[in-house]
């Protein structure tokens, strides 16, 4: 559970029309998709759809069940390589025609993480929102509920505000414990594959209960980090990134298919993620203080910031009057002068010191 991986959406799509042409039995695969849809989700985590253009679905391969086992409804675990590759052949789609199953195309796409931390997750939430992002990335931090907070990570075609929060790329930084406390009333939760030694050794002992795998939310940090892709021109990068090749077509859904196959997929779209989260967010190693001094003010401005998120009328108002630039770059020196312990944390437990950007 802790720092694994997992897909918490996936979503694909066919053009009806295009799967007639080539003699697909679409009312077929119709049935195929709601018979083991049915078998092996809870109804609320899936939707298929068709119309006369399209045949799609979009599902929560995070809330996988088998009805023989006992376990809470959540979507903290993924289900194994060897299962959703069962779920996909039971789907019917490695037994299509390669010209068919080419038509598919996927549509949304939600990478997440779950890492237990030393510190609420508020804390941790504070400390992003007030950090400088690339590539046209901003921060909204916005109460999701009386006793959480959502931090989006995100890039915005028109007005950034709460009503539009949510671009074609964005990451997002929660409590997810709080969460499930808050939106599902539950306060336990027991694991279908439960936690490892590592893991255990991460959370208070009484958090944990290894002989029914209950997890106990309120004894525990649970930031859940997830990176969202949607439209076809980001979901392009995901492609680009698995095949190497620059292309124009989108993400295939049988490119992700080959993954599986191999039992790669789940490797293969981490290294995607822990990439995306270095070129944007965590581009910064973490240095040592003395190597960037600060004046009296600069450290009584870098305070200031860690204590509480900067209000985004003050930023706009130093940019209004000029002193943008001033105020980026005194921004970029406090963060170089940052060993932050809690983005040192992050910057660990989310893989990122263990690789290399490769630029996307």
């Amino acid at each position: 559970m802790h720092g694994n991986l997992l897909i918490d959406k996936l979503g694909f799509y066919a053009p009806i029309p295009e799967l007639k042409d080539l003699g697909a039995d679409v009312d077929f695969q119709l049935n195929q998709m709601n018979k083991c849809m049915g078998k092996n989700f809870p109804q609320n985590a899936y939707t298929i759809k068709t119309s006369r253009q399209k045949l799609s679905l979009c599902f929560t391969p995070t809330r996988y069940l088998k009805n023989d086992e006992k376990y809470t409804d959540t979507n903290l675990e993924m289900p194994t390589e060897d299962e959703l590759y069962e779920l996909f052949e039971n789907l019917g789609l490695y037994s299509l025609p390669d010209n068919v199953i080419d038509k598919y195309r996927v549509s949304v796409l939600h990478l997440t993480k779950n890492n237990f931390m030393e510190n609420s997750p508020i804390d941790y939430i504070n400390f992003l929102a007030n950090r400088m992002y690339k590539k046209r990335f901003k921060s909204l931090l916005y109460h999701s509920s009386d006793t959480n907070k959502t931090l989006y990570v995100t890039t915005l075609a028109k007005h950034f505000t709460e009503k539009d929060k949510v671009g074609d790329r964005q990451y997002l930084f929660y409590d997810k414990a709080q969460e499930l406390q808050d939106k599902a009333n539950i306060k336990e939760v027991v694991l279908r594959l439960g936690l490892s030694e590592e893991e255990q050794a991460l959370i208070p002992s009484e958090a944990y209960n290894t002989e029914t795998k209950t997890l106990y939310l309120e004894k525990v940090n649970i930031l859940r980090c997830e990176l969202q892709y949607r439209y076809k021109p980001k979901l392009q990068n995901i492609s680009n990134f698995i095949t190497g090749k620059k292309g124009k077509d989108g993400l295939k859904l049988k490119t992700l298919l080959d993954l599986l196959k191999e039992r790669k997929l789940y490797e293969t779209l981490e290294k995607y993620y822990i990439n995306t989260l270095q070129e944007v967010i965590f581009y910064q190693e973490p240095v040592i203080r003395g190597d960037v001094r600060l004046n009296n003010y600069e450290q009584m401005f870098a305070d200031l910031i860690n204590e509480a998120p900067l209000p985004p009328s003050l930023i706009k108002i130093f940019k209004n009057n000029g002193f943008g630039d001033s105020f980026s770059n005194l921004l970029k020196k406090v963060h170089s002068s940052d060993v932050n312990p809690l983005y040192i944390e992050l910057y660990q437990k989310l893989g990122i010191a263990e690789t290399v950007a490769v630029p996307i």
